[in-house]
């Protein structure tokens, strides 16, 4: 499956995988996943190399792209990620003024603005720590399993 990193962050889809996709669906985008894990339930998360897939009542609850992690799949190909990998958070915040990428909301958990998440008005959520972009994702809480 190609992902072109710049189209999830304006649009909030993961190449055709949406929020609320069907196992099946994924197995049928993606394939196989290569690992699983989940502390309590079975096959909730299916994990891609960096990227992982949450499942929770109606299907894809949530996908999380792991920033600065080298461990890719051949089954998920990002593209941009090599140049997105291990970005400040000054240059992304450039990067989504040249795409016309909103900021909705800023939140910072230190004095110094170096750690904190960034929302974009279509559920995308970007973390940062020590100012550079740890992770991307999309999730919606009130579709996780309990």
């Amino acid at each position: 499956m190609e992902i072109d990193l710049i189209d999830f962050l304006k649009n909030g889809y993961f190449g055709s995988l949406k929020l609320e996709d069907s196992k099946d669906t994924v197995l049928n985008l993606i394939g196989e996943p290569e690992d699983v894990s989940a502390d309590t339930i079975t096959d909730l998360i299916w994990k891609y190399g960096n990227v992982e897939i949450t499942f929770g009542v109606d299907g894809v609850a949530c996908v999380f792209i792991e920033n600065g992690n080298t461990d890719t799949s051949s089954l998920v190909n990002i593209s941009d990620y090599v140049n997105m990998r291990n970005i400040s958070i000054t240059n992304l915040k450039e990067k989504l003024a040249e795409n016309k990428i909103e900021i909705l909301k800023e939140n910072y958990i230190d004095k110094d603005k170096t750690e904190g998440l960034l929302f974009l008005d279509n559920k995308v959520k970007i973390s940062f720590e020590n100012n550079i972009v740890t992770s991307y994702s999309i999730c919606d809480p009130q579709k996780f399993i309990v």
